[in-house]
């Protein structure tokens, strides 16, 4: 008998099966392959330095009790200085997914260079000074990472429609979504981001739907595209409402 299962003309049905399905998984797995250094590629050439705005997602945690004195002031003409510093893209409240009585919110600079200059300013300016000063004796913990906008494209949100919001972190290996509607559900994902300081590598995905259920359905169907999925890497996904200064609705 030789090395496949052969004795003289005799073809093994058992031998002739298992080389199938190694060949099929070999396929399955250049053709994972493929794909995932040309997404990669793509992203890469994509992100190249100063060819793409950042984005700074900060995250804070409240006092649960203080919460809705935080919202009050922050929702108030006080945090209008902030506003006009710099570009706010979306202000979030957490609904599910995470630490209860926390915000989200993202920022959009041109570069490091350009965030430093916003912050020398805000620092400067007594209005901000002042509203700050009073929200920092509500706050638990504030957490801030800077993102790269791989791609992001709020104008796919229906101006008249308001919706509700999905922030899905994932690793390297999995599965990068497509930026635009998600077929067959009422969700679009309007952006990816990529971690550059904090967990580098690390990526964010920003869905929106008009309902929690349609925001679960359009995730679900994500998961079953991804293989990567079956193959043991996590995902986290937040839940989250938009404050009423949000400028994403």
């Amino acid at each position: 008998m030789n090395e496949l299962g052969t004795a003289g003309n005799t073809w093994h049905p058992s031998a002739a099966m298992a080389l199938r399905a190694s060949l099929l998984s070999a396929t399955a797995s250049t053709f994972r392959l493929a794909g995932a250094v040309a997404q990669r590629r793509q992203f890469a050439s994509s992100a190249a330095v100063g060819t793409t705005k950042l984005y700074e997602l900060r995250t804070y945690n409240l006092i649960p009790d203080k919460f809705p004195e935080y919202l009050a002031k922050t929702g108030s003409d006080a945090f209008n200085c902030r506003l006009e510093a710099s570009k706010l893209c979306g202000f979030f409240s957490l609904e599910l997914g995470g630490t209860a009585s926390s915000v989200s919110h993202f920022w959009e600079y041109d570069n490091l260079d350009h965030r430093a200059e916003v912050r020398a300013k805000l620092a400067g300016d007594p209005k901000f000074v002042t509203y700050f000063a009073s929200i920092r004796p509500l706050l638990l913990s504030q957490h801030a990472v800077l993102t790269e906008g791989l791609e992001f494209k709020p104008e796919l949100l229906p101006a008249e429609q308001k919706h509700l919001y999905a922030l899905e972190s994932f690793t390297e290996n999995s599965l990068i979504p497509d930026v635009g509607p998600i077929e067959g559900t009422d969700g679009v994902c309007l952006g990816v981001f990529r971690e550059s300081v904090g967990a580098v590598g690390k990526k964010h995905a920003l869905y929106a739907a008009p309902t929690f259920e349609s925001l679960r359905q359009s995730l679900e169907l994500r998961h079953l595209l991804d293989t990567q999925t079956a193959q043991g890497h996590m995902r986290e996904v937040k839940f989250m409402t938009p404050t009423a200064w949000s400028p994403m609705k």
